[in-house]
């Protein structure tokens, strides 16, 4: 043969492409050896994304949680100490969750509210001691 790039001159089995016929199926194993190892990869960094914003979600209704129960404890001290009696049982539904809150009368008042967003909660105990008008005690039992 004449003419032509020395690299591709010939007929099967001559210059640069010797062997080209055969060689063919060692490829397809290493050709799909490096797809699945990506596709590994992408699959782990899809799961730890996933996970990271699973945990995101869960930190901000914890933190939703507690501040609705917060919020709803301190709504009835101020209400105790306004000279009114609240109800012993109530529950309240807000657009971030559901609040259920107890409240005994005695020496001191106990308020306990529990606080649910759906995938978190949140309980928090207030004493409140109406002749010195002070929160004597406050205690969330998450650690918020």
């Amino acid at each position: 043969m004449t003419g032509g790039s020395a690299c591709c001159r010939g007929a099967y089995g001559e210059g640069p492409w010797r062997g080209w016929p055969r060689d063919t199926g060692a490829i397809v194993p290493f050709a799909l050896a490096v797809l699945l190892i990506a596709s590994l990869g992408a699959m782990t960094l899809a799961e730890v994304g996933v996970s990271a914003w699973r945990v995101s979600v869960l930190d901000t209704q914890h933190a939703q949680a507690y501040w609705l129960a917060r919020g709803r404890a301190l709504e009835l001290v101020h209400e105790i100490a306004g000279g009114h009696s609240p109800a012993p049982v109530s529950d309240v539904v807000y657009s971030l969750g559901k609040v259920h809150a107890v409240v005994t009368e005695g020496a001191t008042w106990g308020i306990q509210v529990t606080a649910d967003t759906g995938l978190a909660a949140d309980t928090v105990r207030v004493t409140y001691d109406d002749r010195q008008h002070r929160i004597t005690a406050w205690t969330d039992a998450n650690g918020s």
